[in-house]
């Protein structure tokens, strides 16, 4: 069993020091390549430790059972063209992210697909990765191509469990969307960690009533107040948390406002539903990131 993790950002190092642990054969796919790098993790229980791990051979590549992918939503589709060609017809693709809008540009691929969403938490400070909250990942059905799905998800489960599969992974992967339109956002307006959006709870229903209209044209029944909930409560889990929207603002990088509330505008438009509120915001963060990456 070979695995490929393409993306190694904070999640992808969780997920590689996991594999490692794991004693399985793992290598990082980096944009910058090079035959192996270290990183340093500090676990949710407060140990650090130095990993090393093998990165961007062709070979290893070529014969991974297993892709998994980590990248930022708008890197996502770029990346795969490059790799695809390389990958055998039966290698798992599974792909995590954050927002919504890259399901339908992946239609083509023919090797099993599954996206998924996770709730592991994480953040890079002083070179560290510091594995915030432990979550559960969700895994669901990408196309057609399922025969692989049972032998994908005991490995993974077997690495950092609890992974679960979900047929409808699409209702999980709005409701992840619903947390990441609020605090990815607000995160950076107000520049503060998860918790201190406990503080901005107007905001974050007004948010939420503009998202639930949508999931409810997409036929999801969701109740905003139900919802509200549930988000306070994913808040509070990972109140010491820095969002990875503000940690791209921290590191003057891209930011995902696209794939998020950007996906909520593009869905507001096919349904003529008004959103003003995650427009607003939306339109901040785009104002925000446009002047450090000009630079």
């Amino acid at each position: 069993m070979k695995i490929t993790v393409l993306g190694c950002g904070v999640i992808g190092k969780i997920w590689l020091s996991y594999f490692i642990k794991k004693r399985y054969s793992v290598q990082g796919w980096l944009k910058k390549p090079k035959n192996f790098f270290n990183f340093q993790i500090k676990s949710v229980y407060n140990i650090r430790k130095i990993y090393q791990t093998h990165s961007n051979n062709f070979y290893f590549l070529q014969n991974s059972d297993i892709l998994l992918v980590t990248l930022k939503s708008w890197q996502i589709l770029a990346a795969l063209r490059q790799i695809l060609p390389e990958l055998k017809k039966n290698c798992s693709i599974v792909i995590i992210q954050n927002g919504m809008g890259i399901q339908e540009k992946l239609t083509k691929i023919k090797q099993p697909l599954f996206f998924g969403i996770t709730t592991h938490a994480g953040y890079l400070k002083n070179c560290t990765v510091h594995h915030s909250y432990y979550g559960k990942t969700y895994i669901g059905p990408g196309n057609i191509s399922k025969y692989f799905y049972r032998s994908t998800m005991f490995t993974l489960n077997n690495v950092l469990p609890k992974v679960i599969w979900k047929k409808n992974i699409l209702y999980f992967a709005w409701l992840k969307l619903a947390v990441n339109c609020v605090i990815n956002p607000l995160s950076v307006i107000y520049n503060c960690k998860n918790g201190e959006l406990l503080k901005y709870k107007k905001d974050i229903l007004t948010l939420l009533y503009e998202i639930s209209l949508i999931m409810n044209s997409k036929g999801y029944n969701i109740n905003k107040k139900i919802l509200f909930k549930y988000i306070l409560s994913i808040i509070y889990k990972t109140k010491d948390n820095i969002s990875s929207m503000l940690q791209d603002f921290i590191y003057n990088k891209k930011s995902e406002i696209d794939y998020i509330n950007g996906y909520i505008i593009h869905c507001s438009m096919q349904s003529k539903i008004h959103v003003p509120y995650n427009t607003y915001i939306f339109e901040l963060i785009k104002k925000k990131e446009s002047i450090y990456l000009k630079n």
